[in-house]
């Protein structure tokens, strides 16, 4: 499994990316890719809010399925 997330170190360029290979996961790579996942769309809505929004926030919330 690869899995690959990139956050610029620079605070006013957003650059962000996350690339994974989903070929044959088994179901632990499977919830470790979630995880990451989650983590990395949780840096971009706390990056937004920091930099972006000023008037409101947005929070990330999850449900399960």
């Amino acid at each position: 499994m690869t899995t690959n997330i990139n956050f610029s170190k620079e605070k006013n360029k957003l650059f962000a990316s996350f690339e994974v290979n989903t070929k044959n996961l088994s179901s632990a790579e499977h919830v470790v890719v979630e995880c990451k996942w989650t983590d990395f769309l949780q840096r971009l809505v706390d990056f937004g809010n920091a930099v972006f929004l000023k008037n409101f926030q947005l929070n990330l919330e999850m449900e399960d399925t």
